[in-house]
């Protein structure tokens, strides 16, 4: 993981324009960065400046990510409550 939030836009409608989910794919991102992070967490006793840049990193990350998959969950949701019955 590259924790580029730009990258990840790109790759994110790249998924849409081919009919995934975004949720999906947003909440599998934010799963792989909290596993990435829980990781480096382990590594903070030895190299303390790097692992806390990397954690406030994958955070950012992280926080953009969700509220991604919060505006896309919204947006689905009153996607299929304006369909007619």
């Amino acid at each position: 993981m590259d924790f580029d939030i730009p990258e990840f836009k790109k790759r994110l409608e790249r998924e849409r324009i081919t009919g995934n989910a975004p949720a999906e794919v947003i909440q599998q991102e934010i799963r792989q960065a909290e596993e990435v992070k829980a990781g480096i967490s382990e590594e903070n006793d030895h190299a303390s400046e790097f692992v806390s840049e990397a954690i406030n990193r994958i955070d950012t990350y992280t926080f953009s990510s969700s509220m991604k998959w919060r505006k896309s969950t919204i947006r689905q949701i009153l996607i299929w409550i304006s369909r007619p019955i």
